[in-house]
């Protein structure tokens, strides 16, 4: 049983199962697979490759991730209390004009 975990038979089952009952779902929940051309009876021999290519050379070889070139900014900067006081001002212009506007 856990030879097949290890393997992925348990994915395998699950693909062939979708194929039968539920060809929406599994277009869906194995897209990449389908896109790499990776059948159900493939997926136990993709398993034993990438055991055989751990086995080979098991040393983890980190990737340089790509360099940042702007950090985003998620929180507003503050605003000044003239500018607070100024956004004031301008709404209560707006909502004059638009009580002016009604009294017409």
């Amino acid at each position: 049983e856990l030879k097949n975990r290890i393997f992925g038979v348990h994915v395998q089952e699950y693909m062939e199962y979708l194929i039968e009952e539920d060809d929406e779902k599994y277009q869906k929940q194995f897209a990449r697979y389908i896109k790499a051309g990776i059948k159900a009876e493939a997926i136990e021999d993709m398993y034993k490759e990438a055991h055989e290519k751990i086995r080979e050379d098991p040393m983890h070889v980190k990737k340089d991730k790509p360099a940042v070139s702007e950090h985003k900014a998620y929180r507003q900067r503050k605003i000044t209390l003239e500018q607070r006081k100024q956004n004031v001002r301008d709404k209560l212009m707006e909502m004059a004009k638009a009580a002016a506007e009604e009294d017409e």
